[in-house]
């Protein structure tokens, strides 16, 4: 009997043993991607990832077919990726730039009930998890962070798409925006607003690309990357792995220091650098330095490889460039300017973008795309860095590749993926044709600014405000939930205050400025501590000066003057013998 009852453990040991090791096999198949092929006259199929390999068969217009990964194979030829697939009892390739991509869950595929609650916990809804369970299954050491803009979805979505805003290189009709300044219905023409082929996006087009979850895959996740820098992995060789050997790699180094020197990665810089005017010195007029006139005026030996200040209309390049120079009259000296040099143009680009975007709160790619951070310097979906709506799909893909090829991809990368308010379960870009008889179907209109009065906004989320300050807040409460908190109660905010509330911070709400008191957190730290008490004993003894602000805070009890009743209630709350009111 004992005999038996050590041969069933050791079968039950065996069993424990083997479903341990081959469980991870099982949630492998977290998610099923799909193609629907939008190409009016069908999508070529190759035999392999490149318009070198030979076609071996078609796909028709609407065909769904599964894609082998959720992630392109190159990205040679295709800028939307070549996608592997089964034809056939083949493995064989299709152009990621003539399907509308999506997926669909297999069930139960969480690799850990742990994980899942966790990615609950960080705030990620459910429509994020099989993504993101997929992605730490390949690379643990990546981290996610779900940042809530407090924005509705389909108003984000109908203020992306005014026209100008966002725009798209197609010639599918039905990924051209309809509304007024688009398409005149009477000649039932669109209207190139760049260049020959760029046209307004349609909301459809502009859902798709604004939507995180089209994009938490292995390639371009790093639109999410955040973008500081770090010396451990952003190093020359990365950089010169973005340009593929084309000769703007012989500036890597200028790229490192630059991205040192103002706190930005560098291999994010190339990879803009690298979607604005290509791999090589000269694919652009921003690189020449070739004689060219604007407004009738001659200019030459300009260079602007970010193309900062292209913005959209005629000759937004040249645009840029009489900006590199500083205006039509050279009087603008900022970020070094007049850049008349590549090195000069890195260097000063790189210093704009940092000080413009990355220090302002819009810290990832997809930010600087979609300005929805809630703590953002910039009102919410303005300061947008380009119009084109898929720049940051083609980017991410070149740091992918950069990183890829220096086998850099198990670094501690973080990712700040936003969420928004009301999400659909899930978007698809639209079909390609138009039918000029559903115009009426297709218009936007322009979402006007909240009306709401701002101190009632203020009160309405449980805080105090008398027009110009606010008070109320908890010692501890982040900048992330209290912008949240009043964007999800219909206002506009900007603000340039980062981590917790802390005394002095200012936020414009609605257009008016407003200024935060902590009563008690006299050292603007969000903290109520020693050094507080210290500050306010050495103003009453006539030590040191405060400011305003400080002034007030260090006014605890709030009867217009600071005494030693304010003292005793600060060492209270210091000794956590009571609290102050705030």
């Amino acid at each position: 009997m004992k005999k038996l009852t050590k041969i069933i453990s050791k079968l039950m040991l065996a069993m424990m043993f083997f479903s341990y090791i081959i469980s991870p096999l099982v949630v492998s198949a977290a998610i099923k991607y799909y193609g629907k092929v939008i190409a009016s006259d069908g999508l070529s199929v190759r035999e392999g990832p490149g318009t070198s390999y030979e076609k071996i068969g078609e796909l028709a217009y609407n065909t769904e077919v599964e894609l082998t990964s959720g992630s392109p194979a190159s990205i040679s030829g295709c800028s939307g990726g070549w996608y592997a697939i089964n034809y056939d009892g083949k493995n064989a390739y299709i152009c990621g730039s003539y399907i509308s991509k999506y997926s669909k869950s297999s069930g139960n595929t969480v690799a850990s009930t742990d994980y899942e609650k966790e990615l609950e916990r960080l705030g990620f809804p459910a429509t994020y998890w099989d993504y993101l369970i997929e992605l730490h299954e390949k690379h643990p050491n990546w981290q996610f962070e779900a940042v809530q803009t407090g924005l509705d979805w389909s108003n984000s979505v109908a203020l992306e798409s005014v026209v100008g805003v966002s725009l798209i290189e197609t010639n599918y009709d039905g990924w051209k925006s309809t509304a007024p300044g688009s398409y005149d219905p009477n000649t039932k023409t669109f209207k190139v607003l760049e260049g020959s082929t760029w046209y307004a996006a349609a909301p459809g087009v502009v859902a798709y690309y604004m939507d995180p979850r089209n994009f938490l895959d292995e390639k371009h996740v790093f639109m999410f990357e955040k973008l500081n820098y770090d010396a451990a992995y952003q190093s020359e060789d990365a950089v010169r792995n973005v340009f593929g050997g084309g000769n703007m790699g012989d500036y890597a180094s200028t790229f490192v220091n630059a991205g040192s020197t103002y706190n930005a990665n560098p291999i994010y810089l190339a990879s803009r650098v690298r979607q604005e005017v290509g791999v090589n010195r000269g694919d652009s007029k921003a690189t020449s330095g070739a004689e060219f006139t604007y407004d009738g005026k001659p200019y030459s030996g300009l260079y602007n490889v970010y193309n900062i200040g292209a913005t959209t209309g005629s000759s937004p390049v040249l645009k840029g460039l009489v900006w590199a120079n500083g205006g039509a009259d050279g009087s603008s000296t900022t970020y070094g300017r007049p850049w008349r040099s590549i090195e000069s143009s890195i260097k000063g680009g790189a210093e704009f973008i940092a000080s413009s975007y990355i220090g302002q709160g819009q810290y990832t790619n997809y930010f600087q795309r979609f300005n929805v951070a809630p703590n953002s310097a910039y009102k919410a979906l303005t300061h947008g860095y380009m119009t084109n709506i898929k720049a940051v799909f083609s980017e991410s893909v070149s740091t992918y590749n950069s990183y890829e090829k220096m086998n850099l991809l198990d670094n501690n990368f973080k990712f700040a993926i936003p969420v928004y308010n009301n999400m659909p379960q899930n978007t698809t870009l639209p079909d390609t044709g138009f039918d000029p008889n559903s115009v009426s179907s297709e218009d936007v209109s322009t979402p006007q600014s909240p009306t709401v009065d701002s101190n009632a906004v203020v009160n309405s989320i449980g805080l105090k405000t008398d027009g110009t300050y606010i008070s109320g807040v908890k010692e501890g409460m982040s900048v992330d939930s209290f912008v949240t908190s009043l964007r999800n109660n219909g206002a506009e905010v900007s603000t340039k205050c980062h981590d917790n509330l802390a005394t002095g911070d200012t936020f414009v709400i609605n257009g008016k400025t407003y200024t935060v008191i902590l009563y008690g957190d006299l050292n603007a730290d969000s903290k109520i501590s020693l050094g507080d008490l210290v500050q306010s004993k050495k103003y009453i003894l006539g030590y040191n000066n405060l400011n305003d602000n400080n002034q007030k805070a260090a006014d605890i009890n709030k009867d217009g003057k600071i005494s030693l009743t304010d003292l005793v209630a600060m060492k209270k709350k210091i000794l956590n013998i009571a609290d102050i009111e705030q």
